[in-house]
């Protein structure tokens, strides 16, 4: 069960015995790994800390083979499946003849891969059988190692198949995103020229709370465009993998907000961290960001940046004392357009969570949440340290 949680593969257990059965059938556990996203994360790190469950599987060897060999005549060989690393043990035998074995009977082995472990199926035909039925017997037996190249090439092209239609389904939905984003930017600059140029004219009370409104959508819907812009050019951007003085990259992403640097505080060192410098800018931009934006009009902003070294790894923190998050809900906060209970007051389409996930996924890191509602909320997120 580690292994799979580790790996993001499904993983086989040793050969084990059923207590339903009576008779001497081995059965074998698979384990099915599942986590937030569809597919695994690329980082063993994520992979341990963003896994759903194992979903668990029992397969009944004996079974498995007699229905694979149910449609041949088996009647002219011996049949062996065993796991080389459980040698005591046999895992299913097909036996015709008694005979003593005898250095003229013709034996093939070929290896079956199931999930991570090796399973060694052998053919044995007895010399008695061998003198006229050779050609039938390497006839059936070749018939029996393409079935199961067969089948496992059955099952291997469906799963590449479904790697690849969702990695289509994902580049369509990028493009789509950067055509619908970058068809709006143009329109928008021309609306918020308009209302910039309109506040030098005379308007009454209303009208003027009007065009402040017209402003404020504006500058909203535009940095809409800029998050969905941002998302689609990720998927393919390439980023060059360096040591990032995260001082610098932490003042770089507060140069946007001026006018509140002085709510925000950084504790004590940052340790450097191997990354794409812009990109990390933009994660600490996005958390603070986030942190401004989920703390009450009634609430003075405290929001604290800290950086720690784990192992071979950095953990950088952002903590604020917003509106926190409830437990439900924390599972699903980086999760495209995902928009919370308490935070229909904020407009946005909830994807800086989503670009802070991609990028430092993309860096070999990991990201999360702990948070108390009413509390705040403390985003992290790991890089590899140099």
């Amino acid at each position: 069960m580690t292994e799979a949680w580790h790996s993001g593969k499904a993983t086989a257990s040793a050969p084990i015995r059923l207590v339903q059965e009576t008779g001497t059938q081995f059965g074998v556990l698979l384990y099915q790994p599942i986590y937030t996203d569809i597919l695994p994360p690329t980082s063993e790190q994520a992979r341990v800390e963003t896994l759903v469950g194992l979903v668990p599987v029992v397969l009944r060897v004996g079974s498995f083979v007699e229905a694979t060999l149910q449609n041949y005549d088996t009647h002219l060989f011996n049949l062996r499946l065993s796991d080389p690393q459980a040698p005591d043990l046999t895992l299913f035998a097909l036996t015709h003849s008694t005979a003593t074995p005898d250095e003229r009977d013709l034996s093939v082995v070929i290896d079956i891969a199931i999930a991570n472990r090796t399973w060694a199926l052998a053919f044995v035909v007895p010399a008695a059988v061998v003198d006229g039925n050779i050609e039938y017997i390497i006839l059936g037996l070749t018939a029996l190692v393409l079935l199961y190249l067969y089948q496992r090439n059955q099952v291997e092209g469906r799963l590449r198949r479904y790697a690849a239609t969702l990695e289509a389904a994902n580049r369509e939905l990028d493009a789509y995103s950067y055509t619908l984003a970058h068809d709006l930017k143009s329109p928008l600059a021309l609306i918020s020229g308009y209302a910039y140029l309109l506040e030098n004219e005379k308007l009454s009370p209303d009208g003027r709370e009007m065009l402040r409104s017209m402003v404020s959508v504006g500058e909203q819907m535009a940095k809409m465009t800029d998050d969905l812009l941002q998302l689609a050019k990720l998927r393919d951007a390439e980023a060059t993998m360096a040591l990032v003085p995260m001082v610098e990259a932490v003042e770089a992403a507060l140069k946007r907000f001026e006018t509140q640097r002085a709510y925000v505080t950084i504790e004590g060192t940052l340790p450097d961290a191997l990354g794409h410098a812009p990109w990390v800018v933009e994660v600490f931009a996005n958390l603070i960001g986030n942190a401004f934006k989920y703390t009450p009009d009634d609430r003075t902003p405290n929001i604290r940046i800290r950086g720690a070294v784990h192992g071979d790894r950095v953990r950088y923190e952002v903590q604020d004392n917003g509106v926190g998050i409830a437990q439900p809900d924390q599972r699903r906060i980086f999760e495209m357009f995902a928009r919370l209970p308490n935070t229909d007051k904020q407009r946005g389409l909830g994807l800086g969570l989503s670009i802070v996930q991609r990028i430092v996924e993309r860096l070999g890191g990991t990201v999360g949440v702990t948070s108390t509602p009413e509390q705040g909320s403390t985003f992290w997120f790991t890089l590899k340290r140099p």
